[in-house]
C-alpha cells in the first residue's frame, strides 16, 4: 500500500480501535524510509512496518508471497521469502556496522533452518547487486562449519 500522507489517516482509521498506531509515527516513517509500530490491543502482537526504500526492499515487495489465513473470509497475508529475509538482515548488519548479533544470529538460522531450500543462484545474484557478497559468503562458511553441542 502506498501510504502518502493524504492516505496515513485514513489508514489508521481502517485499523480501528483494535490496534495503537499513531499517525504521526506512520508519517515520520514514510518520510524518512524507515519503520514504525502499531500494537494489536488484545493480543499484544507487535506488527513492524518497513517502508520500502532501496532497491532491495522494492525486490523483495515484488516477489512476496500471499498466504491465505482464513479461507471462509478469504483473508491473505503476504510473506517475504527466506532468501529475501536472509538478503535484508544481511543489508542491516552491514548498515548497523556490521555488530548486531541479532541480526548475524538471524542470518546464520537462516542459513542453517533453510538448508538446501534456498535459491543459491538468486541469493548470490542480488547479495553481488546489493554489495553483501562477502557478508554472504562468510555467513555461508559459518553456517557450514562445526555446530556447538545444544
Amino acid at each position: 500500500m502506498d501510504l502518502a500522507n493524504e492516505r496515513t489517516d485514513a489508514f489508521v482509521a481502517a485499523l480501528g480501535s483494535d490496534f495503537y498506531a499513531d499517525a504521526d509515527s506512520i508519517r515520520r516513517a514514510v518520510r524518512d524510509r524507515s519503520n514504525v509500530n502499531l500494537i494489536h490491543h488484545a493480543s499484544g502482537v507487535k506488527v513492524d512496518l518497513f517502508v520500502a526504500g532501496s532497491s532491495l526492499e522494492l525486490r523483495q515487495l515484488e516477489r512476496r508471497r500471499s498466504i491465505r489465513v482464513d479461507a471462509a473470509l478469504d483473508r491473505f497475508v503476504y510473506m517475504h521469502s527466506p532468501e529475501d529475509i536472509l538478503l535484508q538482515k544481511l543489508d542491516w548488519f552491514r548498515r548497523g556496522g556490521g555488530v548486531s548479533d541479532r541480526q548475524w544470529r538471524d542470518v546464520l538460522s537462516i542459513l542453517i533452518g533453510q538448508a538446501n531450500r534456498l535459491d543459491e543462484a538468486y541469493l548470490r545474484s542480488v547479495a553481488a547487486e546489493s554489495g553483501l557478497i562477502d557478508l554472504l559468503d562468510r555467513a555461508q562458511r559459518e553456517a557450514a562449519g562445526p555446530r556447538p553441542p545444544s
